[in-house]
Parts: C-alpha cells; structure tokens; sequence
C-alpha cells in the first residue's frame, strides 16, 4: 500500500479526533517567532486545527496534506484557505522561496522519504526564512524506558509512525537539507521523559 493510500484510509473515518495536547503551545511558540502576517506553510495540515489556529493568530496561511480526506476535513475548519493534496515524497506545487515561514506539527515522523520532506521545505522557504518542525522526542534515556515498558505499543508495527527521531537526528536531517537548526524547544513532560521536541531553523540568507 502506498503512503497515499495509508492515509486516505486513515483519514476516511477511522481518524481519530485531534486532540493533541501539544498543537496549542506548539502553534503559540511558532506565533511568538513569525512575523505577524506573513506567508506560512502549514507543512501536513491534517484536519486544520492548527491551521486555523495559525490563522487565528495573524498569519497567512497555505496548508498542504497527503490525502484528500484530511483535505477536506480542513476546507470545513478553516473556509477559504488555500489547500493544496501534495506529498513530500516529489516537488510540492509552490515556487522556490514562496513562504516566510513553515509551520510542521509532528508530520516527519509519518513520511518514508524524510530528505526529500526537508529539500523540498528548504526549496519553498524564502532566504533567512523560518521552519518549526516538531515530532515526538527520542533521547536514549526515554528510549530505554519505552523499550522495557511499552515497547510493543509504542513502536507499533502497524501504526503510522515510522521515524523516530533524537535531537542529533533531527538535526542531521535539517542540515543536509541546508537548513541551519538554531536550536529545539521541548514540550511535555521533563527532561529526559520529554514528551515532544521541536527544531527551530532557518534558512541562511
């Protein structure tokens, strides 16, 4: 089954609700560093909750999805933003430096093709543009507890999640991409239990 067809399949009704504890202070900490009004990529809209938070918070927003069931599910969230059915996986349908900014709340650790999702990210940020990009936090201390108590459930072969990321790997990627990573901000939970971890970058001018 291809990435597509996984995701048409989980947004089609067995989705489940979004309630991520973390996409309010996520979406709050990205507002706190982008310019109010500027051009923002919602990078894996989903069902637009953050989306329309962003637009809530005085931003201009595209989003961009896999599947086309997510899609619409965002046209009724947030009536008459731009959103566009893309994968990461080839040439997203913008221009070279067409965003200010790019907003991508836990979507990398769902994507096969992880270098191809951050090139084509560099591609359409504009130089010295902004990139959050969040995922569950993998440090090798909460590594070993998952592996003793939840590790069926957690790594879960059948579960959409298949990339885990630590902050060194994150990094790694983000700078292949040529993307410099000024740093990770954390949210929920402590260290080294942290819930979920996000790279603020840039793309140098």
């Amino acid at each position: 089954m291809s990435s597509s067809a996984f995701y048409e399949r989980y947004w089609s009704g067995s989705a489940p609700p979004d309630c991520d504890p973390y996409t309010v202070p996520r979406v709050s900490r990205f507002l706190s560093l982008a310019n109010r009004g500027c051009r923002v990529l919602d990078a894996g809209c989903g069902s637009g909750r953050a989306a329309a938070l962003l637009r809530a918070g005085g931003v201009d927003v595209t989003g961009v999805d896999i599947s086309s069931q997510a899609i619409e599910r965002a046209r009724l969230a947030c009536p008459g933003m731009p959103l566009h059915v893309a994968s990461f996986d080839a040439p997203l349908p913008f221009p070279d430096g067409s965003f200010s900014a790019i907003y991508s709340g836990d979507v990398v650790e769902h994507v096969y093709d992880v270098r191809s999702m951050a090139s084509e990210l560099a591609r359409v940020l504009e130089p010295g543009g902004l990139l959050f990009m969040s995922t569950p936090y993998h440090g090798l201390l909460k590594n070993v507890v998952l592996s003793v108590f939840a590790f069926d459930r957690h790594f879960d072969p059948e579960g959409p999640h298949v990339r885990f990321f630590s902050e060194r790997t994150l990094r790694n990627l983000l700078s292949g991409a040529g993307l410099t990573v000024e740093r990770f901000e954390h949210f929920g939970r402590r260290w080294p239990l942290w819930a979920n971890m996000a790279a603020v970058a840039r793309r140098p001018r």
